[in-house]
């Protein structure tokens, strides 16, 4: 088991109800996960609580047997646990080597990081030619792809992902669902599991 929910409880505010109530379920090592339902149903809310960018109202979130309460949080999500963004929150005024070398050096990578993020913007097919754009000025699926690979350079265990095909195509969707069921089968670098 890599993550834990143990009873997890979540309102926006007190006299709201919960959107969030009483989700206990664990993930084991090595698989791909995917959590459903509608718009509004708080996917996106029980993301943000994993990732420890928002607290549970009650329960507690369990990381390889620790509770994620304490372990730092911005080792956490540098060393841990890497998010794919609905939204892709890139540094949209460096470029898509930029964001990934940035994410490397975040994470204590100590090899090559510009031969490293080449490697991983190959793998979600950013063209050589676009690497040094600014990444406001990449397409919108461009953009998600470089937010792909940016989660990927962390070497985290966990990648959870908010709708990573969403702005693709059918051949770019299909694509990234392949990286990221390859990376759990992966020996060296890259193992980790999609929620």
């Amino acid at each position: 088991m890599i993550l834990k929910l143990d009873n997890i409880y979540y309102k926006y505010e007190k006299n709201l109800p919960y959107i969030l109530n009483g989700i206990s379920y664990e993930f084991e090592k090595g698989k791909f996960y995917a959590v459903t339902g509608g718009s509004g149903s708080g996917k996106t809310t029980l993301i943000s609580i994993i990732a420890a960018l928002a607290k549970p109202s009650d329960g507690k979130i369990y990381y390889d047997g620790v509770d994620i309460t304490k372990i730092d949080e911005d080792k956490y999500r540098a060393n841990y646990v890497s998010i794919i963004f609905q939204n892709y929150n890139l540094l949209y005024n460096y470029t898509a080597i930029d964001n990934i070398t940035t994410a490397l050096h975040i994470s204590g990578y100590t090899g090559d990081y510009t031969a490293r993020a080449d490697a991983l913007l190959d793998e979600v097919s950013i063209p050589v030619t676009k690497r040094k754009y600014v990444v406001q000025n990449l397409s919108g699926g461009e953009q998600q792809r470089v937010a792909i690979a940016r989660a990927l350079a962390a070497d985290s265990r966990v990648i959870l992902a908010d709708e990573p095909t969403g702005n693709l195509d059918e051949e770019n969707k299909n694509n990234i669902i392949n990286i990221l069921r390859a990376s759990l089968k992966t020996s060296c670098n890259i193992r980790p599991n999609m929620i």
